[in-house]
């Protein structure tokens, strides 16, 4: 049972606590570099996949049919965005999931981008098999956004909740409520990034692709595009028969 009192100590504690945020240059794997008095400041990127159609699918009275097209939606999903070794964090929520990923170099934020249009191919992939199942069919976004955030722990003692061990890291700045923002806006484009995340990886993407620049719009203050991996996608055009 909670106790407000201890509750009350606790809030108190943290307040009059001399927290330290380090600079560091990237974000350490292991909780072991984390302890309660502390924070880290180091450079992140998030990318968010936003399903925009939910509330529609979830209505679907077939509970059994959304619950497979939710789970092949999140399964590779989430097998994509831990591919990286960049990768610190995974949420899944209801209608998004989130990557957070430490980037402390151009070159890592432009690692993290490659993983957009793999993302997007998938999508493409998932909503054609579900278009030949006539299964109601995800609508989507991808927000990508970069910065220099802190990261804390957020509880003194390691936390089970159902069964289930608490994330101990509470992320502190604008990259991910930027990245599930832009995964919201109305755009033709499946992918918006913003001008942080462009501005670092557009030059090294540039090194190995010089039409990249075309890929991308610039709309306000982000960039939007619809970029696919080109093998992928042309093994979906054909068919996508099993090799």
């Amino acid at each position: 049972m909670y106790n407000y009192i201890n509750g009350k100590k606790r809030i108190l504690n943290i307040l009059s606590n001399n927290t330290k945020v380090e600079a560091k240059k990237s974000i350490p794997k292991s909780e072991k570099n984390f302890n309660y008095a502390n924070g880290i400041k180091s450079w992140i990127s998030v990318i968010n996949i936003n399903i925009s159609n939910y509330d529609k699918i979830i209505k679907n009275d077939n509970t059994v049919l959304v619950a497979k097209v939710l789970k092949s939606f999140s399964t590779e999903v989430i097998d994509i965005l831990n591919s990286d070794d960049l990768i610190r964090k995974i949420g899944v929520e209801g209608n998004h999931i989130y990557a957070i990923y430490s980037t402390p170099y151009k070159n890592n934020i432009h690692e993290v981008a490659l993983l957009l249009g793999l993302l997007n191919t998938y999508m493409l992939m998932l909503n054609k098999i579900l278009e030949q199942k006539k299964i109601i069919k995800i609508k989507y976004k991808i927000g990508m956004s970069s910065g220099e955030d802190i990261v804390v722990r957020a509880h003194k003692k390691e936390t089970e909740v159902a069964g289930e061990v608490f994330s101990q890291k509470l992320w502190i700045g604008n990259a991910l409520y930027r990245a599930i923002n832009l995964s919201k806006l109305k755009s033709k484009e499946s992918i918006i990034v913003d001008s942080m995340s462009y501005k670092n990886f557009i030059d090294e993407w540039e090194k190995i692709n010089s039409d990249c620049k075309e890929w991308f719009k610039k709309v306000d203050d982000y960039y939007v595009a619809d970029i696919v991996r080109i093998k992928f996608d042309a093994w979906i055009d054909e068919g996508m028969s099993t090799i």
